[in-house]
């Protein structure tokens, strides 16, 4: 039997930058996006998940099952989106009212 290890590795225990953090909102911590648990202000010790399902922002020409990646907030398409992005997983369901369902894959 393994003595090494530790849990599953469904979230992260963080502490929040200097923007802070909202829970339900992702946030980037370097090349790592999370999902926090609950809110808190800059140097609050948090809690996010770091795969599921969620309901976000998404760029209404994204299709279901395609790759997203998540940009200020808003999921939309690696490749023709510009700026800085960050890798986030694979769209559930297509976006309706500017909202769709992702899955976050690290």
């Amino acid at each position: 039997m393994s003595k090494n290890y530790s849990g599953p590795g469904s979230t992260l225990t963080f502490v929040a930058p200097a923007s802070g953090a909202t829970a339900g909102v992702p946030l980037v911590l370097v090349d790592t996006v999370v999902i926090p648990i609950a809110s808190g202000v800059a140097g609050d010790v948090l809690v996010g998940h770091l795969d599921g399902v969620w309901r976000l922002p998404a760029d209404a020409a994204l299709l279901q099952g395609q790759k997203v990646a998540l940009q200020a907030g808003v999921l939309v398409d690696p490749l023709t989106a510009t700026g800085d992005l960050v890798p986030f997983g694979k769209l559930m369901s297509a976006p309706v009212g500017g909202i769709a369902e992702a899955l976050l894959i690290q």
